[in-house]
């Protein structure tokens, strides 16, 4: 078995075994680590999106707090067309009078283009707006007020949107809808507080109103401050992406409820904290104005609930504002003295002022206001409102205020304040019952989707690509030293097996010849003198042979295990022409070859090696002439003398033989290796050459094959130093 590895086979099979073992697992380990890269790299890239999402949805609250806080610190009292600033009035004479009615703010404010219509829903009257009124009501407010007032929000968009929303949703049936979501989460308003039974035990069930409301829909409180955490949080790493989300959501509900509830005390400097204040009788459309119950007086919100003035239960049911705006035209004359008036000039105050002092403990009713809340309204014919509403509780009635906002303009507006942060980024709604937190906006039920994640960078030569190409490079150096290892030994092999097979044959031919010889000499059957005088030729020749077999048998041992010692000495280069002409004239001559030996050098001319080594070389490539060239037309062998290139003397040996075969000449000087067109006959073991190119490299210079001259035969080429 041994054998058959050490085989080329063997060898290419255990090593393909090893390359497939090696370059399997490593691979394996690339592509894992390349994973984990890549997974590092989309997770480096999705925590950049998601902080980029964070940063937009925080500057698209922040652009939005502003303006819902305003909203939720807006007193109560501003949601009717007329209302009643501050509940004491005096003249310069120090004397109580009536203090009068202004026209609501929310007639001339400026509002953004999103923000479409303030209302008030009232279960008893319905659906009302301070910037709605009758015509003839709304040419009094322009005649009376045009000069102090421009009352740019009397448009008739919003009265259209007004009826549209009366037209579309049932008032007792979305009111109810309202007061149940309310007393299911109380939190931060007048619901906090205990509340009469119909309220805290409401109804089991309620149908669907055309608004599309479930009778159970709770929603969410988005002003509930945040509880503080019981336990550490973990390692972000170590938290779900959704984890981080609601975190985040947290913190944005948190500072958006902060901001509301700092809104809300602003707007009641009394220090009562949701609390607006009416005097008796002065709502938002006079005493007779339904769903405009008297302003209340601002207290704690456990004080006890009073009863309603007179004047808000004989209230009639008609147009609040024109009949309002008809009994100030009554007031305003000399016989209406003391009478309130809303619409009455400063002139006729200031000629005719009130000498009744108004009584100073009258009963007042509470209005506890709630925090606005965004909310979207659905219609049975599929249309969505998005509004924010806050509740407002008086004695024994709630009625719900807010403003209707234009969400596809909001859109528009909140998309261009995070275009250069998230140019693909889009808004979508959030519908009640729909469970999202990722990308959730704390200030209205919206999601912001940012868009595709971007593709991360190219990673460049990071350290694990460096790490791995260094540990690929390192297997391939490995594979390619056991193919060298390998090869070396199986060469190792091969040589070791030519040479006992050619020095085998090698020994066997000469020592046969000569033991034939010998037998017929001594057995006394050869009597001719010049058979005999040709015998003793032939042994002399094959013992010849013999020890030059020997002798390179011997050198190439040495060799190899490098002992060859050197001797340089200085030595003419006619003595190593004349050794050689000595040593093979005969020899050639016998074998039907004619040595010629030029020098085309100076006589005297000198080079410092080793003689014996020289005389060595030009021995082999002597005799490799004479062997391989048998059949040639041209017996001649040249041994050149040549000045070479640099400081150098070159020895060319040439030949008339066959020559060697292109493929061949890279192969020659190695140790056992004869040409596959060399002659059979010619014996050797393929060392002469190997010994010579080993010889010449030790003397510093190098061997060489060129086509003789004339494209006929070899020349092998010496070049050593002088």
């Amino acid at each position: 078995m041994g054998r058959r590895l050490l085989t080329p086979l063997g060898g290419i099979l255990i090593f393909l075994m090893l390359t497939v073992l090696l370059l399997g697992g490593l691979g394996w380990v690339t592509l894992a680590a390349l994973k984990v890269e890549n997974a590092e790299r989309e997770a480096t890239a999705r925590a950049d999106a998601m902080t980029k999402a964070n940063l937009a949805l925080w500057q698209l609250d922040g652009r939005l707090f502003p303006t819902i806080a305003t909203e939720t610190g807006r007193p109560y009292a501003q949601y009717f067309t007329l209302y009643m600033p501050h509940p004491i009035a005096l003249d310069d004479t120090g004397l109580l009078r009536d203090p009068g009615r202004v026209p609501s703010p929310l007639l001339s404010a400026e509002f953004p283009d999103w923000m479409l219509l303030h209302f008030q829903l009232d279960p008893e009257v319905g659906w009302l707006s301070p910037q709605v009124c009758s015509r003839e009501a709304a040419l009094k407010l322009e005649d009376q007020f045009a000069a102090e007032l421009e009352l740019r929000n009397l448009t008739a968009p919003r009265q259209q949107l007004l009826a549209e929303l009366q037209n579309k949703f049932e008032v007792k049936v979305l009111h109810q809808n309202w007061v149940e979501q309310e007393v299911s989460n109380p939190t931060d308003g007048p619901f906090g507080v205990p509340v009469p039974s119909e309220f805290t035990n409401p109804p089991q069930s309620f149908p669907n109103g055309p608004m599309g409301f479930p009778s159970n829909a709770v929603q969410p409180n988005t002003n509930a401050p945040s509880l503080p955490m019981q336990a550490a949080q973990p390692p972000a790493e170590y938290q779900s992406a959704n984890d981080r989300y609601r975190q985040e959501l947290q913190r944005r509900e948190g500072t958006f409820s902060r901001a509301a509830k700092d809104a809300r005390g602003a707007s009641t400097p009394s220090g009562g904290r949701g609390m607006n204040t009416l005097p008796e009788g002065g709502g938002g459309f006079g005493g007779a104005a339904p769903g405009a119950p008297p302003a209340p007086k601002v207290m704690a919100p456990a004080a006890p609930i009073t009863t309603p003035s007179k004047a808000m239960k004989d209230a009639p049911q008609a147009d609040p504002v024109a009949k309002k705006l008809e009994e100030d035209e009554v007031a305003s004359s000399p016989k209406s003295k003391g009478s309130p008036s809303e619409l009455s000039t400063a002139k006729n105050d200031t000629k005719k002022p009130s000498t009744t002092n108004p009584p100073a403990n009258s009963a007042a009713p509470t209005v506890q206001v709630g925090p606005i809340r965004p909310r979207w309204l659905q219609a049975e014919d599929g249309s969505t409102y998005l509004i924010l509403v806050r509740v407002a509780r008086l004695q024994a009635k709630t009625v719900f205020q807010g403003v209707v906002l234009d969400w596809s303009r909001l859109q528009e507006v909140l998309m261009e304040e995070i275009r250069t942060t998230l140019p693909q980024a889009k808004l979508l709604p959030v519908y009640d019952g729909e469970d999202v937190t990722e990308g959730r906006m704390a200030s209205i039920p919206a999601r912001l989707d940012p868009g595709p994640i971007p593709q991360p960078p190219p990673p460049g030569w990071s350290p694990l690509r460096i790490g791995l190409l260094s540990g690929w490079s390192a297997a391939l150096m490995a594979l390619l030293g056991i193919w060298l290892g390998g090869k070396a030994l199986i060469d190792l092999s091969e040589r070791r097996i030519r040479f006992v097979s050619a020095v085998t044959h090698e020994l066997r031919t000469p020592l046969t010849s000569m033991r034939l010889y010998l037998d017929l000499l001594t057995s006394g059957m050869i009597e001719d003198e010049e058979k005999q005088k040709e015998y003793l030729r032939t042994l002399h020749g094959e013992s010849d042979r013999l020890n030059r077999l020997i002798e390179n048998v011997l050198d190439f041992a040495k060799l190899e295990k490098r002992t060859v010692q050197t001797y340089i000495a200085t030595t003419k280069v006619d003595t190593l022409l004349e050794q050689a002409r000595t040593t093979w004239t005969d020899r050639c001559t016998a074998d039907g070859k004619q040595l010629v030996v030029i020098g085309t050098v100076p006589v005297d001319q000198t080079v410092s090696t080793d003689e014996r080594m020289v005389g060595q070389i030009l021995s082999n490539l002597i005799d490799n002439a004479r062997k391989y060239s048998p059949a040639s037309n041209d017996s001649r062998i040249w041994l050149w003398a040549k000045p070479g290139e640099g400081n150098r003397i070159c020895f060319e040996v040439e030949d008339r033989g066959p020559g060697v075969a292109l493929a061949e000449r890279a192969s020659i000087f190695r140790p056992f290796q004869r040409g596959q067109t060399a002659d059979t006959t010619a014996g050797g073991a393929g060392l002469g050459l190997a010994l010579a190119k080993q010889w010449a490299e030790m003397l510093g210079g190098r061997l060489s094959y060129r086509v003789a001259d004339g494209g006929v035969g070899a020349c092998f080429r010496l070049e050593i130093p002088i």
